[in-house]
């Protein structure tokens, strides 16, 4: 695919004479890879609400579907509970070490590029009952700095 095209030109071989309609193949690698971050992340992420890309909307509804017509128990059970770990392996992790490090009274900062993801975990979080607080992009910078102090001499926030 990255080879010159055979008619002289300069051109990569995808982007001259040998251009196919519809979605390259770089595209499609690239959407996919995004899907299984995702997927490993929380399964709910796959939902077509939490991306703004058309193309992965409508692939994360496929997936969707096919697992619950696959597993109905996911529809009964609503597989879409946003607080439940048995739905990612990384969630499932999180509930034994917040259990753990709860009883060891640490503190515990979790990450993630994704706000969605951060909403999942405050669901996750505020159902165990925690004392939490949250920052992320939309917090002004004015205040970040108050919530940090917060965070770090307030024994109640976990």
């Amino acid at each position: 695919a990255w080879e010159r095209c055979t008619c002289g030109k300069k051109l990569p071989r995808s982007r001259c004479c040998y251009r196919k309609s519809g979605p390259q193949p770089q595209a499609l690698l690239f959407q996919l890879m995004h899907i299984f971050l995702k997927v490993a992340n929380h399964a709910a992420l796959l939902l077509p609400k939490s991306t703004n890309s058309v193309a992965q909307a409508r692939l994360g509804e496929e997936i969707c579907l096919a697992a619950a017509d696959k597993h109905p128990e996911l529809r009964e059970r609503n597989f879409l509970q946003l607080s439940d770990p048995r739905y990612s392996g990384k969630m499932e992790v999180l509930a034994g070490l917040l259990t753990v490090l709860e009883a060891e009274n640490a503190k515990v900062l979790l990450f993630s590029y994704s706000t969605t993801l951060l909403d999942i975990l405050e669901a996750y979080i505020s159902s165990k009952g925690y004392t939490h607080c949250r920052l992320d992009g939309s917090t002004r910078t004015d205040v970040r700095q108050q919530m940090v102090k917060e965070f770090n001499t307030n024994q109640s926030i976990f």
